[in-house]
């Protein structure tokens, strides 16, 4: 990879967690900055939607056929609580489409999407992860009783496995509109794939993807005699411990093992908000000095019809578009081709191995972080999050 197009664009920066009293101190800071507003907020909502209803808007302006789907359609957008979910749902409607929007209930109140005029239905959720056959029945309802044509699920990645499962039985089932429903998320086997970290590295390997070394870890003994074995040590790599539960309580803990002693190193471990265990297994991973990149894209049976590639923020809300940095298009590029790579051997692989059923398509979001490392000028794949990201707001910006 020539080296031209590798520049250091964004150093990589520790995240230190704030404590509890910072943590509360912030929210009551910004709850009575939005009382103190409120007299301003009104009167500026007043004049937009006056304006509005005079003059009309972006949304309800649109005139002719949808240009991206065909005749309308009904749109079923989940995760009404993401900024993205506004995004494309406005997006449709733009489009011409019918919108359902659905959250999980115990966000319904506190999610402002719902009262958007793109809106043509909202749908309170239960909680997939508590009670995840129950929430597969109720997307199963929703998509039946508004025969829905497509379902775009913005929910959390929490709910990655959940959703891949629902889609597979709304499939099945033939729920939906005249043509069944189109679930814009991979079904189980590839999301699984995908979605675990340590499968994701084994699926790498498979397809001769450079991975950064890697041990999977399932007891606090395990990583602590990993991390100061012999031939650990003689290597002189450092590591970064990640849950291969999405473990959101620990995830903004970028401590590098191991420590100076066993003992620190064992002492630190042990006080970790998830226990490492057989249930709750993490990954040691080895940590790359380099530039850092999230990417989104959307893909149709393995080709990319979309994409947009960001570099890395702490801060979530705060991705931009790297091409708007300098030498950045040569890097979205060589992402997007990495990926398009990817996506067209894991194709093959599954078709090589007789998959190629629709519960094997590549289809659907798929997030891909990156790390460019400084001293090798190898592209290494870190995860891949089976879900939209929001990175997907820049796709749709730009």
């Amino acid at each position: 990879m020539p080296e031209s197009i590798l520049p250091v664009l964004a150093e990589r920066k520790t995240c230190i967690r704030p404590t509890v009293a910072q943590s509360n101190l912030s929210t009551a800071l910004v709850v009575a900055l939005s009382i103190l507003s409120i007299p301003f907020t009104f009167i500026a909502t007043s004049i937009a939607y006056i304006v509005s209803m005079l003059t009309g808007n972006s949304i309800n302006q649109t005139v002719g056929q949808p240009q991206g789907l065909g005749c309308r359609r009904t749109v079923l957008v989940t995760g009404a609580r993401a900024n993205k979910a506004l995004t494309l749902l406005r997006a449709f409607k733009r489009e011409g489409h019918r919108v359902v929007l659905a959250e999980e209930a115990k966000w319904g109140a506190l999610t402002c999407a719902r009262f958007s005029r793109a809106v043509d239905a909202y749908y309170s959720l239960p909680d997939p992860l508590s009670h995840p056959t129950v929430y597969i029945d109720a997307l199963k309802r929703i998509v039946a009783r508004e025969r829905v044509d497509i379902w775009v699920p913005c929910s959390s990645v929490m709910a990655t496995m959940v959703d891949s499962e629902a889609a597979k039985e709304i499939r099945e089932e033939s729920i939906g509109g005249a043509e069944g429903c189109q679930s814009f998320i991979p079904e189980p086997y590839v999301a699984g794939s995908l979605h675990w970290k340590d499968q994701f590295e084994v699926l790498c390997k498979e397809l001769q993807c450079a991975v950064p070394y890697s041990k999977v870890v399932t007891s606090l003994s395990d990583a602590v005699d990993f991390l100061h074995a012999p031939g650990t040590l003689a290597k002189g790599y450092k590591y970064i411990l990640k849950s291969l539960d999405l473990d959101d309580l620990g995830r903004d803990d970028l401590t590098l093992f191991p420590l100076s002693t066993r003992e620190a190193t064992y002492d630190h471990l042990s006080h970790i908000p998830t226990p490492i265990s057989r249930e709750h297994p993490f990954l040691l991973q080895r940590f790359l000095q380099g530039s850092e990149y999230c990417t989104h894209v959307a893909a149709r049976e393995g080709q990319i019809v979309a994409f947009v590639a960001c570099p890395s923020n702490p801060l979530l809300m705060r991705y931009c578009d790297v091409r708007t940095l300098p030498f950045g298009e040569n890097v979205a590029y060589q992402l997007e081709c990495w990926i398009q790579r990817f996506l067209t051997s894991y194709k093959a692989k599954l078709q090589s191995e007789a998959m190629d059923g629709p519960e094997y398509e590549l289809t659907g979001h798929f997030s891909f972080d990156f790390i460019i490392e400084d001293s090798q000028n190898v592209i290494y794949p870190l995860e891949c999050n089976v879900v939209s990201t929001a990175s997907l707001v820049c796709i749709i910006a730009n």
